[in-house]
């Protein structure tokens, strides 16, 4: 099939870029010298999955139980929920799905910590925990340091659980207002890391694993010493915001929705078949001034979007049709996702495979 047979919208994932993204990160681990745990909330399907690891990926990074139910009945043996797993239903969950595969979660506090150790102190083997650690993103984890040493001290006392390490999401990097200031944020996050973990082994406790990860900061915190992983996720498709974090130029962008318009009600205004029930309601005020990027024409602005209708602005000459076609990149990829069934595969003009979007809506 070609890419102008497909039925709008759609979300077409442009394979040569992907396998090259997905190349390039794993042989920048490889030179870092750090295991890449890629997370898998960005494509959710298995087939992306599988060419991660196929490159060299220790295991994968998944954000809920239910995300690490799909992974691991479509094979993964190793996944890492960076995530609390909290609740009865959650916790019997975990249990079920340790026992098919090597898992591990995310902790920050005893709370969480004491069900799962009831939980698994009847299993055959305990569960590996993490520790999260906030570097400054202000969101789950301990302070570095003292807080993390105190958890870790009643940690190791609980039957059922092992601890493994630490880990971090250092997404405030999104923040820099400059590509030094991004660099600067990255390895202060990796040393508060590594100091926390020397800290916690200085007091004779395990902490085997430092793991750090944001696809901004990808080939940044990992250099510093001593940390032992990295959690990249958006890397495979890019988008929008890595534009604006230094991390990516357009031709990296393996990921965007394809619209036909459908009126062009004025001179200066084009409608497309693509709104936020597609690209998502990801857009600014906060921090982009549109709804994404018009490939191929950087001068039509997506200035608006509905839940069925794009909205482009565009020159009053702009050579443009009810029936063209035309991509989008999305401001945020992640959130396109979740909102798709399936994707388009392409290489130049020909659809050369249709994944399904195996963990959409796995929120739990």
């Amino acid at each position: 099939m070609k890419k102008a047979d497909i039925e709008t919208p759609a979300v077409l994932i442009d394979a040569d870029r992907l396998e090259r993204n997905i190349r390039l990160m794993a042989e920048a681990a490889q030179r870092m010298g750090v295991a890449l745990r890629p997370h898998f909330k960005t494509h959710k399907t298995i087939e992306i999955a599988r060419m991660q690891l196929a490159a060299g990926a220790v295991g994968i990074t998944c954000a809920k139980t239910t995300e690490a139910e799909v992974l691991i009945e479509a094979g993964v043996t190793d996944v890492f929920i960076a995530n609390e797993v909290v609740g009865p239903a959650k916790v019997a969950r975990l249990r079920e799905l340790a026992r098919r595969a090597t898992t591990s979660v995310g902790i920050d506090d005893l709370a969480q910590a004491e069900p799962l150790a009831e939980a698994f102190a009847r299993e055959g083997r305990p569960l590996a925990v993490l520790i999260e650690v906030d570097t400054g993103l202000g969101r789950c984890g301990l302070p570095p340091g003292q807080p993390v040493l105190a958890l870790a001290e009643q940690v190791v006392r609980l039957r059922g659980l092992q601890l493994r390490g630490i880990f971090t999401h250092e997404g405030h990097v999104h923040r820099a207002r400059t590509k030094a200031e991004l660099e600067a944020m990255a390895l202060a996050a990796g040393r508060a890391m590594v100091e926390t973990a020397q800290l916690v082994r200085g007091h004779r406790l395990p902490c085997d694993v430092v793991s750090v990860g944001t696809t901004p900061a990808a080939l940044i915190t990992p250099t510093v010493p001593a940390v032992t992983e990295a959690r990249p996720g958006s890397y495979v498709f890019y988008d929008r915001c890595h534009l604006r974090t230094w991390s990516a130029t357009e031709e990296d962008l393996a990921l965007t929705v394809l619209a036909t318009v459908i009126s062009r009600p004025a001179r200066e205004r084009v409608v497309v078949d693509a709104g936020t029930k597609v690209l998502s309601a990801d857009h600014a005020g906060t921090r982009f001034d549109t709804f994404g990027l018009i490939r191929s024409h950087p001068d039509w602005r997506l200035a608006q979007a509905n839940e069925e209708h794009g909205i482009l602005a565009v020159p009053a000459g702009a050579e443009v049709a009810i029936g063209d076609r035309v991509e989008l990149f999305p401001n945020h990829n992640c959130a396109v996702m979740n909102l798709a069934d399936e994707v388009q595969v392409v290489r130049g003009e020909e659809v050369v495979a249709r994944w399904r979007v195996a963990a959409r809506g796995a929120s739990r």
